[in-house]
């Protein structure tokens, strides 16, 4: 009877796991990241780039 409960729950245990892990795997950059504006500094010279890089 203990071997049937301990494989139960190892059964449901791995069926969430892989549950999670599919979960996971259907996010999208914007869902993870947002929307919003990044901004920042540019260390380095920017006369080469083109508008929009």
């Amino acid at each position: 009877m203990k071997f049937i409960i301990k494989l139960v729950l190892l059964v449901l245990l791995l069926n969430i796991i892989t549950f999670k892990a599919n979960a996971k795997a259907t996010l999208s950059y914007d869902d993870i990241v947002g929307s919003d504006v990044v901004t920042g500094i540019i260390a380095k010279d920017t006369a080469n780039f083109q508008m929009g890089s």
